[in-house]
């Protein structure tokens, strides 16, 4: 996407050639709304499709187990750590 915001360093010239005329900017906007339109009709299909499928069921399942293996992983990573320290093994090799 052009950037038209006002640059000190243009010479008139150049900022001359990066304005848009009237027209140019009404078909800008037409060219916005028609894309904002088409795009939400997309995502309203989209949507459909996935709900109709069972795919959003399934991916939140997907997460609940991951986020379950997450836990249970952090839970071993701390109480490993935890063994480390209480044997002295942390301050052993800090030491050395």
């Amino acid at each position: 996407m052009k950037n038209y915001t006002y640059n000190p360093n243009l010479s008139s010239q150049e900022v001359r050639i990066h304005q848009l005329t009237t027209n140019q900017t009404v078909g800008t906007i037409q060219n916005v709304s028609n894309n904002i339109r088409e795009y939400s009709l997309q995502m309203r299909q989209i949507m459909k499709t996935l709900r109709e499928s069972g795919a959003i069921p399934e991916i939140a399942l997907a997460i609940r187990e991951g986020s379950f293996a997450i836990r249970d992983t952090v839970k071993e990573i701390n109480e490993t750590t935890q063994d480390l320290k209480n044997n002295g093994i942390v301050n052993e090799t800090a030491s050395a």
